[in-house]
């Protein structure tokens, strides 16, 4: 797995606003589509992906990645101010 690919929106995501982030704003996973055809998945499939470290939930977006490969953007779970004084986190959630 790669994690901290540099991806079209992930930089600079700790002082930008959520809504700068204009395509794939949720950080899919991304997977061959042999893979995804493997494992029963679809574009839009939610995952689960777990490590050593721990495990977070993601959404599938079949890419050219080679098979046995996936990948996921940096940048994401990351917390920002919300409207009401308190904090929300951006991207993926602990599973």
């Amino acid at each position: 797995m790669s994690a901290g690919e540099r991806r079209s929106f992930t930089a600079n995501t700790i002082i930008r606003d959520p809504t700068w982030r204009r395509r794939d704003p949720a950080g899919a996973l991304h997977i061959s589509p042999r893979d995804a055809q493997r494992y029963g998945l679809t574009d839009g499939s939610p995952v689960r992906v777990t490590t050593e470290r721990g495990s977070a939930r993601a959404t599938v977006e079949t890419t050219n990645m080679q098979p046995g490969h996936i990948s996921l953007p940096n940048g994401l779970g990351v917390d920002q101010p919300d409207s009401g004084a308190g904090v929300k986190r951006v991207g993926r959630q602990r599973a």
